[in-house]
């Protein structure tokens, strides 16, 4: 209770992690009155995540629940969520829109969560040797009940309990092991290369037709580049009265919008929408040409 950060070092003298098998595995359990429903799979209970080697600062993912649900639930394919539903406390319901929805947890329940982290080590590829990585440590930090917690959700109370790290290593045979460390001893490297996810956030000012971002980051190449927008607190319908935002729609895990305005279509009353246009600099190139 009162925990903010949860830390899980891994190490190992002799074998080599798997990172394809990393769970953080948990219970989460109802201690309101009323019923329980996270906004989404487990990884919205986390406002942070770091990775350190060594002690060093490798990876540091702000936002972390969004992020999440951006990469591993709404750029992912409907069989991958099905699949995943069998551990991340979510169920597929072909009548729902959409499909996967979070479990609804009864007062005094717990329900048993697995997440694999979001992190661009884990997707390298290659077995991590622990034992020459001087520690392996993960920084979870837990985020506050409003960003974890679905809008409809009765209870407001709950715990993460037997918080727990799950996963397989490896041992080699003495011959490739004495390899390795051979090679180290004579000051080679073992590459790693990972694509890592940075965020950056701004907020809009109303009635703004043109926006900049400025993103700072010691990376060596951009992958790819996500924009996406989170419902404001009020909006101003088209009759010009201030209206609350649906909480849905403003919500940190659940709000995914379009920010494209709505436009008088030919006929009347059909759709239409604003055209919108991007720009991305990267020192002095600017794409598109």
């Amino acid at each position: 209770d009162g925990v903010r950060v949860a830390r899980f070092t891994l190490t190992s003298s002799e074998g080599w992690l798997d990172p394809s098998t990393l769970r953080l595995s948990m219970k989460l359990h109802n201690t309101g009155a009323g019923t329980l429903q996270l906004a989404s799979g487990p990884w919205c209970l986390f406002q942070q995540l770091r990775l350190l080697i060594g002690g060093q600062e490798v990876e540091r993912i702000t936002q972390y629940g969004r992020q999440h649900e951006l990469f591993r639930h709404l750029l992912m394919p409907n069989a991958w969520n099905i699949e995943s539903s069998v551990e991340d406390g979510t169920q597929y319901d072909a009548n729902s829109y959409p499909q996967v929805q979070p479990k609804v947890i009864g007062p005094g329940q717990s329900l048993s969560l697995n997440l694999t982290p979001l992190l661009g080590l884990l997707s390298c590829g290659k077995f991590l040797p622990l034992r020459y990585m001087g520690g392996m440590t993960l920084e979870f930090t837990l985020a506050n009940a409003a960003e974890a917690l679905h809008p409809n959700s009765a209870s407001q109370l709950y715990n993460v309990e037997q918080a727990q790290m799950r996963m397989a290593t490896v041992r080699l045979d003495s011959a490739l092991e004495n390899s390795f460390s051979s090679m180290l001893l004579q000051n080679r490297k073992l590459p790693f290369n990972i694509r890592t996810i940075h965020c950056q956030e701004a907020a809009l000012p109303a009635g703004n037709t043109e926006v900049s971002v400025s993103m700072v980051r010691a990376l060596s190449r951009l992958a790819g580049l996500f924009v996406t927008f989170i419902g404001p607190q009020t909006y101003v319908d088209a009759n010009g009265v201030t209206q609350n935002t649906p909480a849905t729609l403003r919500h940190l895990h659940k709000s995914f919008l379009n920010p494209s305005a709505t436009i008088t279509g030919v006929p009347v009353n059909a759709a239409d929408e604003a055209t919108m246009s991007w720009s991305l600099q990267i020192g002095p190139k600017v794409y598109p040409e």
